[in-house]
This record gives structure tokens, C-alpha cells and sequence, in this order.
């Protein structure tokens, strides 16, 4: 399966302007029913209302929250969103500076629905993991 480069680009693009909203429910709109996000190995947010949820909680705790795409890379029917979280956190005011990336897996191409399994790793002082299933229409 052959992947466009540009296609995914695109979709990166769109994912990163929708969480950049402060929508949750931009956030949700990339997510397929039966998608998922796991953050730290805990109980999974499903579906677009789980990762509804989720984003408005991200979106509650760092009020500034800021997403940059630092680059997409592809391989096979691979993607890896290289990322970068910025903003202020509400309770303490503390920066809050997180880098990682999401390997989108992807499972229907070139459809103009993507589906995508994301393993996630940060490098910052904990290994965190996530996996999540993403869904743009």
C-alpha cells in the first residue's frame, strides 16, 4: 500500500489545527467509533465522546495548550507525527513543554478515511505510552 506523502500532511495538518482549537469536539471529529486513545498504560477513552473527554481535560489543565507538528514521516503503510505539546499549567502556572510522536498505522488507504492504530512515547521524565485509533473523514 502506497501511501501519498502529501495526503498524510494534510491530515496532520487538520489534526494539529484541531487540537490547537480548544475544541474537544475537533479533537473528536479524527476519531472513529469504535477508536480509542490509552495514556500512560490507564483505562482507554473510547470512542469520540471518551476522546472528547479527554481533550477537555487536556484543554482544562493547560488552558494555552498548544500543539506544534514538528514533522510527518512515512514508511510503508506506516506514519510517524513527530509532536510537541506547549502551554501553562492552570493549577500551578508552570510551563509545560512535552515532546513525542504518534506511529499511525495505517489500515485504509488511500479511502478518504484513515484509520490508524497509534502507539505513542514522550521523552519526557516518565515512559509514557498511548495508543490510540484515529479516524479522519
Amino acid at each position: 500500500m502506497a501511501i501519498d506523502h502529501d495526503k498524510v500532511t494534510e491530515i496532520a495538518e487538520a489534526y494539529t489545527a484541531a487540537w490547537n482549537s480548544g475544541s474537544p469536539e475537533a479533537v473528536a471529529a479524527f476519531h472513529a467509533q469504535d477508536g480509542r486513545i490509552v495514556i500512560d498504560r490507564g483505562a482507554p477513552w473510547e470512542g469520540p465522546t471518551g476522546v472528547a473527554e479527554m481533550a477537555a481535560g487536556f484543554f482544562a489543565d493547560v488552558p494555552d495548550l498548544t500543539l506544534v507538528c514538528a514533522k510527518v514521516r512515512c514508511a510503508g503503510d506506516h506514519v510517524v507525527y513527530l509532536w510537541t505539546f506547549m502551554g501553562t499549567r492552570s493549577g500551578t502556572k508552570n510551563p509545560l513543554r512535552v515532546v513525542g510522536w504518534w506511529e499511525w498505522n495505517l489500515v485504509q488507504w488511500p479511502a478518504s478515511k484513515c484509520l490508524a492504530e497509534v502507539p505513542n512515547r514522550t521523552n519526557d521524565r516518565h515512559d509514557k505510552r498511548s495508543a490510540t485509533r484515529v479516524h479522519r473523514c
